[in-house]
């Protein structure tokens, strides 16, 4: 089995991405993390940052980290 994580939610693709490693049947999207940013985060509209974390969080991955460097350590992913 193939561990993938997600890193940044910051473009619309990333929900593309969850998506995609969902329909693999041998990879497994074991966790996601977002950069932070110095801009104000925007959560009315489809596709912010924001909106993309929660989708992503919401149908393909509730394990979230705070920070990506400490998922990257303990979940030892094949690819990021």
């Amino acid at each position: 089995m193939i561990k993938a994580v997600i890193i940044g939610f910051s473009h619309m693709h990333c929900n593309e991405i969850a998506l995609y490693i969902s329909e693999e049947p041998n990879t497994e999207l074991v966790g996601i993390a977002d950069v932070k940013s110095d801009l104000e985060p925007i959560h009315a509209y489809t596709y912010t940052p924001a909106w993309n974390l929660e989708n992503v969080r919401k149908n393909y991955c509730s394990n979230y980290y705070g920070d990506y460097r400490e998922m990257l350590d303990e979940l030892k992913p094949d690819i990021a």
